[in-house]
């Protein structure tokens, strides 16, 4: 005899962003969904210092700081964890011990060079004996230090273009920039949100938070890209004492030296203005952008300013004005790479929070897409109630863009409650955005989230109880097309293909016999390796000697880097 079953048509690979856990119902692409988030990393102890993560060829990379405190002294310890192997390990970075009463290492990044697959990690430490910019790389096999030379200027008339190189200090610290950061980099930040005239209740509404300056990172090629934030003291008779400005420093992949720092925002100066918390990003195309605040006197309303290319001040583009007209400004709390991405065309993505000055109305999550022709912001979520300092200092947002669709995440209150949990906003085009989504379901647990995109996949970082660090992957479910050859006494041959694939792709095929009505025998199970033919995987598989009777087959896949586990339909057939 001879059976025919026509299967669904092959599926090519197109990453459609949806809600967690819900499949796509987008027509004509795949069904995508979320892998169950899970704990890869447990620090053991109170982890209140912050992490970072990235992904590169569909492996993570995450990077987080331990502090303890014991016996007169801090210890921060700088840590690395991966998969990228296909199992977790996490190593010991650095350990960098201060006076017990400093502040200790902040919120670090890290970041993959494209080229080599080397990964780069900067923090900035907070000591007694002053503030110093810590780099990392595994570029030589281990952990080591990166030099960093600077152009040290104690006045306007020291310009002579001299570096001041310092060897690293005992222990692996890299202290080159400690003297200018313990100078330069400003201890607070003022009224928080800002809000028109400073006045005593502006003051009291917006609060003052402590500076926890953050560096950026980015690269491209073989070529990784340093953003930090410093004020410009005693350097410029342009330049007051209290205006912030970014340096970039630049490093090649094989070299264990940075670039002397350059000011990029030096023109600021001329009109009394700052520029803090800097964020880097590359665009698909290899072109470099800077996100940071641009706002004059810390009293006054911060606005979202972006430069890209050369970071010339003719590239500045304002993507969050503040208008002293309707008293809103953007927060503080932005700082964090995963604020800015780029979808497969170039277009920039910005996700920033906005509060009223008086911290009278809600704060607000928007989101902002364009370029230099204009940019669009869209309202995502408002606030259902006042969040004070210390929640809006909290507030964490990150954006990931892929082939056709975009995902905001972020750290808030929905429900009005009071409880704080992470929420997903997705975008798709021609639907518009969805309503916020509380990812894991828990409340007052999870926070901290970060997205990152590699080879089309998007993957999400969150925090759990301060001491466990949950991932997530969103992964589309697998179309399986299936086609019965040919069925009889001697012969059985199935052949079909799985889409996207992973090669090389393993499909399992269940045979199973009728015994009775509504009742099967023990499933027969084979095992078939599936080849890559153009995004799909072609498997054939053939089984001899079928006794007369009743049957069904179907083929499964398992989750891989690709796609979820899937599962193709029941055909049946008869042996006579």
């Amino acid at each position: 005899m001879r059976a025919v079953f026509s299967g669904l048509a092959a599926v090519a690979l197109l990453l459609v962003l949806h809600a967690a856990r819900a499949a796509s119902s987008v027509p004509g692409a795949p069904q995508v969904e979320w892998t169950k988030p899970k704990i890869v990393i447990r620090t053991g102890q109170s982890d209140t210092d912050g992490y970072a993560a990235t992904v590169f060829h569909r492996r993570a990379y995450v990077v987080d700081v331990t502090d303890q405190q014991g016996g007169g002294l801090n210890v921060s310890r700088i840590w690395f964890s991966t998969n990228r192997s296909g199992h977790w390990k996490r190593t010991l970075v650095a350990k960098i011990t201060d006076d017990q009463g400093a502040s200790g290492v902040t919120t670090p990044r890290i970041v993959v060079v494209p080229s080599s697959g080397h990964v780069v990690i900067a923090a900035i430490d907070y000591s007694a004996s002053g503030s110093k910019l810590l780099s990392f790389s595994d570029q030589s096999g281990s952990w080591q230090p990166l030099s960093l030379p600077l152009e040290v200027k104690t006045d306007s008339s020291a310009s002579d273009g001299t570096r001041a190189e310092t060897s690293p200090a005992v222990g692996g610290m890299v202290n080159a920039l400690t003297s200018f950061l313990s100078q330069h980099i400003p201890t607070t930040v003022g009224s928080l949100g800002g809000g028109g005239e400073a006045n005593s209740d502006n003051d009291t509404a917006a609060g003052t938070l402590a500076d926890e300056q953050v560096p950026s990172l980015a690269a491209y090629g073989h070529t990784v890209d340093l953003a930090f934030n410093a004020d410009y003291a005693g350097t410029s008779s342009q330049c007051s004492k209290n205006e912030g400005n970014v340096f970039l420093s630049v490093l090649t992949d094989g070299d264990g030296t940075w670039s002397s720092p350059k000011n990029v925002t030096e023109d600021l100066c001329q009109t009394s203005l700052f520029a803090r918390n800097p964020i880097l990003a590359y665009n698909p195309s290899g072109r470099l952008y800077l996100l940071y605040e641009r706002t004059g006197d810390p009293s006054t309303l911060r606005q979202l300013a972006l430069r890209s290319g050369t970071l010339a001040a003719s590239t500045e583009q304002i993507i969050a004005p503040a208008p002293a007209s309707q008293n809103w400004s953007v927060l503080h709390s932005l700082y964090g790479l995963e604020a800015l991405a780029f979808d497969a065309h170039g277009g920039a993505r910005v996700a920033y929070i906005t509060s009223n000055g008086e911290n009278v109305t809600p704060a607000r999550l928007m989101f902002a897409t364009g370029g230099a022709e204009g940019w669009t912001r869209t309202l995502l979520h408002q606030a259902t109630k006042r969040w004070d300092d210390a929640d809006v200092a909290a507030v964490a947002t990150a954006v990931a863009a892929g082939e056709t669709g975009t995902v905001v995440a972020f750290e808030g209150t929905v429900d009005g409650a009071g409880t704080r949990s992470v929420y997903l906003l997705t975008h798709h085009p021609g639907t518009g955005w969805s309503s916020p989504e509380n990812f894991t379901g828990k409340r007052d647990t999870d926070t901290s989230p970060k997205l990152a995109v590699s080879g089309g996949l998007m993957h999400l970082f969150m925090k759990r109880d301060g001491v466990g660090y949950l991932y997530a992957r969103q992964l589309p479910v697998p179309e399986i097309s299936e086609q019965l050859q040919d069925a009889s006494g001697d012969t059985l041959r199935l052949s079909g293909s799985v889409a996207p694939e992973t090669s090389p792709e393993t499909v399992h095929v269940c045979l199973q016999r009728k015994i009775a009505e509504n009742r099967w025998g023990t499933c027969q199970r084979d095992r078939v390796i599936a080849a890559n033919q153009v995004n799909t995987g072609q498997f054939t598989y053939q089984r001899h000697s079928l006794a007369a009777g009743r049957y069904r087959v179907r083929a499964t896949v398992q989750e891989t880097d690709d796609h979820l586990s899937g599962i193709g339909p029941w055909q049946d057939f008869t042996v006579r």
